[in-house]
């Protein structure tokens, strides 16, 4: 164990048996070292079991890199998505809007937990929007929308972009973008 995991002493095994006896598991985030040399960030979850000996240990190791790095590729497209220029939203099943950025929220005069409480109808009532968005969650069609609207200013040119949020390829909901021409 403590080739797997430097800095796993027999002391340090005497502070993890203590632990394990008010409770049967102990979890830790190491730094361990692979049979080739190279390090690996980890969980490592230890257990007594009674096997052999009373009181034997269990290490079970689990590699954490590969879900590291798909929370910082996630944060990375979180951060991407909350400040692009173009106001961008994603719909659940139901229309009711799971995210807007902060270009929609301001584009529509929205608060940050205003916008949870809307669908996408709330916003966005005028034909052929609604329709666009069944065939976008009911047949995987995707595309794009322009419409003149008007509002305080006189009238404007958007361009409303629609396509299915697709996972494991089943469609969840839908996502877009809306942008001035």
């Amino acid at each position: 164990v403590g080739t797997l995991i430097p800095g796993c002493t027999p002391q340090v095994v005497q502070r993890i048996r203590r632990g394990l006896d008010d409770s049967r598991l102990v979890m830790l985030d190491v730094s361990c070292t692979a049979k080739d040399g190279r390090k690996f960030a980890a969980e490592v979850s230890i257990s007594a079991i009674d096997l052999t000996n009373p009181g034997d240990l269990v290490f079970t190791v689990r590699n954490t890199e590969p879900r590291r790095r798909r929370l910082e590729m996630l944060r990375s497209k979180e951060n991407a998505f909350e400040a692009a220029h173009s106001a961008m939203f994603v719909c659940g099943e139901g229309g009711e809007f799971l995210f807007v950025n902060k270009a929609f929220r301001e584009m529509f005069g929205l608060e940050e937990d205003e916008a949870q409480k809307l669908f996408f109808t709330d916003v966005f009532d005028d034909a052929p929007l609604p329709e666009f968005f069944d065939k976008a969650l009911k047949e995987g069609v995707e595309g794009s929308v322009r419409l003149t609207v008007e509002n305080e200013d006189g009238t404007e040119e958007l361009d409303i972009r629609i396509a299915p949020d697709t996972r494991s390829s089943k469609i969840s909901g839908v996502v877009g973008s809306v942008s001035r021409v």
